[in-house]
């Protein structure tokens, strides 16, 4: 009995996890919602410009999906051009890293005491009060996060190791993260969940790896569904952050070896590893892809013509 107790809690956890992301996406939407989109419209000529813009942007809504599908239907619209988006969609998969390091650092030891913080506000807030939604979904979703490395914990290591076994070889690793993230809906998900299986002993650095690298592919999914129903300028976004993703991970991942031997040198425990290798593999990418943002421009429009 107690094997399907914990069943629950982690299905449970996940549910609010994912609750927890969505909401706090569509209030932070509500409030700053405009601004951003004014942001994206006015950051047409300046590719660096826009990376910042990605990268916070995707950091402040939580979602790296809420963003691209926001830059896609702005392009789509005639609000962006289709070139002037790449580096926004190059700086949402750095944005995306951000949840993984508040992971690693512990942050959900104080997410208590954010979502109480949040309550109040909302509660007796006076002007303020339309900031208390963010601030307690914010706490609620890495509580969530706390919730399923406390389920987690009481898993037996040696079943759940060896059903994890699979992902030790590297191509399904990344397939698994793959279908993980399309299922989810989610990158953050998956990549959280996969933290607290290589903090509690699950898997190793290179099946956490990966996982979430597989993650990163499966998240454009969501943009990608999204583009069907829109046009052609739309469906260059879609494609540019499916094939930054994709061709980044063909690229790197062969030398993935020396990013292991980099955050093994930067020291910490396994979380910080994974969290410091995610960060990084992404920001290699981003450099390379910025360095040759022309030539990727190109491309993708003799894919779509």
């Amino acid at each position: 009995m107690l094997n399907i107790y914990i069943i629950l809690g982690i299905i449970f956890s996940v549910g609010l996890f994912l609750y927890s992301v969505i909401s706090f996406g569509k209030v932070i939407k509500n409030i700053v919602g405009q601004k951003i989109k004014t942001l994206l419209t006015s950051l047409t000529s300046n590719s660096f410009k826009g990376l910042v813009l990605g990268t916070v942007s995707t950091a402040v809504l939580q979602s790296s999906s809420a963003t691209s599908v926001l830059v896609a239907s702005l392009a789509d619209s005639g609000l962006l051009t289709f070139y002037s988006t790449l580096g926004i969609i190059f700086g949402v998969n750095i944005g995306t890293t951000i949840t993984s390091q508040l992971v690693a650092f512990n942050f959900m030891s104080i997410s208590p005491f954010i979502v109480l913080l949040g309550l109040i506000i909302c509660w007796w807030g006076g002007r303020f009060k339309k900031y208390g939604k963010p601030i307690f979904y914010f706490g609620l979703l890495f509580f969530s996060i706390y919730l399923i490395s406390t389920f987690f914990s009481y898993v037996d290591k040696d079943a759940l190791g060896s059903l994890l076994s699979v992902t030790s070889k590297p191509l399904i690793a990344i397939a698994v993260g793959i279908l993980a993230s399309v299922l989810f809906q989610s990158s953050s998900v998956v990549s959280s969940i996969v933290l607290i299986l290589a903090g509690t002993g699950n898997i190793d650095l290179a099946q956490s790896i990966g996982l979430i690298l597989g993650a990163n592919i499966g998240t454009t999914s969501t943009v990608i569904f999204a583009s069907l129903a829109m046009g052609k300028e739309a469906k260059k976004v879609a494609l540019a952050h499916f094939l930054f993703n994709f061709i980044g991970v063909l690229i790197l991942f062969p030398f993935i070896g020396y990013f292991y031997k980099l955050v093994q040198w930067l020291d910490g425990d396994i979380m910080n590893e994974v969290a410091n290798i995610y960060l990084i593999f992404n920001l290699t990418c981003t450099i390379l892809f910025m360095i040759f943002i022309k030539p990727f421009y190109k491309f993708v429009n003799s894919i779509i013509k």
